[in-house]
């Protein structure tokens, strides 16, 4: 009965160990998904650098304004790639390496500034799929619903769009871009209490304890049924 669990136990620990080696090789949504926000032909146009091996989906773009915030009423995408997903087990349009999104509001919005929330979602080739991402986007409005300036609204957040544009653009509108800063460098003396247990992502701990509590299960029915007689 002990050589069965041992085994399995080997197993077991075989599986996390290997995801957690892996667990690493996917990038940070950020860095995935590079997002350059601007102004351009009255619009509010999102370019997104995707790395490759990753994708996101048209189905899981939206555009809500904060508060009584006028909400685009124009939309544009390109043709994307039609796949079965298997992480919503259904077809979807996906976009691969790159993909430009534009949004546009209707000619009697009021001028002024507001602030729109930008969501997307995408994943790994590989199988990871990441939570939905969002954005705020602060929109400046001229006459007849033009976009004049785009700016990041989560100035001084985690994961804010790093750079900041003030409302005088020039022809081509104003930018703003997330790209993800480096971390610093860290000492090969270091690297093996870098990372540990609170490194690995929150999936990665939930499959290790529900292993864990398995083979704990395991164990106590292998010592209960070695103590019965005749065991």
């Amino acid at each position: 009965m002990m050589k069965p669990l041992a085994r399995l136990a080997f197993s077991c620990l075989l599986t996390i160990v290997t995801l957690a080696a892996h667990a690493d090789d996917f990038l940070d949504v950020d860095a995935a998904f590079r997002l350059q926000a601007q102004a351009a032909d009255g619009r509010v146009v999102l370019a997104f650098d995707i790395a490759p091996g990753y994708y996101l989906y048209r189905e899981r773009f939206a555009f809500q304004p904060q508060g009584d915030g006028p909400l685009p009423t124009d939309i544009r995408y390109p043709r994307g790639e039609i796949k079965h997903d298997p992480n919503f087990d259904q077809k979807m349009e996906v976009f691969h390496q790159a993909v430009r999104v534009e949004a546009g509001f209707d000619s009697k919005a009021p001028a002024g500034e507001t602030v729109l929330k930008v969501s997307y979602q995408g994943c790994a080739d590989a199988g990871l799929c990441y939570p939905p991402k969002s954005r705020l986007l602060r929109v400046t409005l001229g006459e007849g619903g033009k976009v004049t300036a785009v700016a990041d609204a989560d100035a001084g957040t985690p994961g804010a769009l790093s750079t900041l544009q003030s409302a005088a653009t020039t022809t081509a509108g104003s930018v703003i871009t997330s790209t993800p800063v480096a971390p610093a460098p860290v000492a090969a003396s270091e690297r093996a209490t870098a990372g540990g247990w609170a490194a690995w992502p929150l999936w990665l701990k939930g499959v290790a304890a529900l292993v864990a509590l398995a083979v704990v299960v395991l164990g106590v029915r292998a010592l209960t049924g070695a103590s019965k007689p005749g065991a």
